[in-house]
């Protein structure tokens, strides 16, 4: 994904510890939960763009691919999306969807973490119905000719 939270700095150093990744990812999506549920969208919006930021840099940068991992990322882009659309931004929510599940299906994982992987990409669509279970259809950055529901 192309999207950038965190300062250039904070990359680097989070890009050459993986222990500090993934805390500072935990930390910050309890955060920005919190300032979702609060109605602090604005803060939200950064906190979780940072924390999905530190997920992404566990699983392409630190090669982190496993469940634990992969629910973290799916979890963050969730969030985002959220608070995204709390803030009224329903195209870039589904543009962090559709990039986070492109992300997702070109992580190369054993067959446990593919099928979390499978779980995660369709718990992140589930994100984008509208309380009357209607797809929104203007998703966008997701891989052509890739099946959700194929198993690999």
């Amino acid at each position: 994904m192309k999207l950038r939270f965190l300062c250039p700095e904070r990359r680097r150093w989070l890009m050459q510890d993986v222990d500090a990744a993934a805390y500072t990812q935990q930390q910050l999506q309890d955060i920005a939960a919190r300032a979702l549920s609060s109605g602090d969208t604005s803060s939200a919006i950064r906190l979780a763009g940072s924390s999905l930021e530190c997920a992404e840099l566990l699983l392409l940068t630190h090669r982190q691919a496993n469940t634990g991992t992969v629910a973290a990322f799916q979890a963050s882009s969730g969030l985002l999306s959220r608070a995204l659309e709390a803030n009224g931004s329903r195209v870039l929510a589904c543009q962090v969807v559709g990039g986070s599940i492109a992300t997702l299906q070109g992580i190369d994982a054993d067959s446990e973490t593919v099928e979390h992987i499978r779980l995660a990409c369709l718990t992140l669509l589930s994100t984008l119905h509208d309380g009357d279970r209607q797809p929104r259809t203007h998703l966008t950055g997701h891989r052509q000719g890739r099946s959700l529901g194929a198993s690999q």
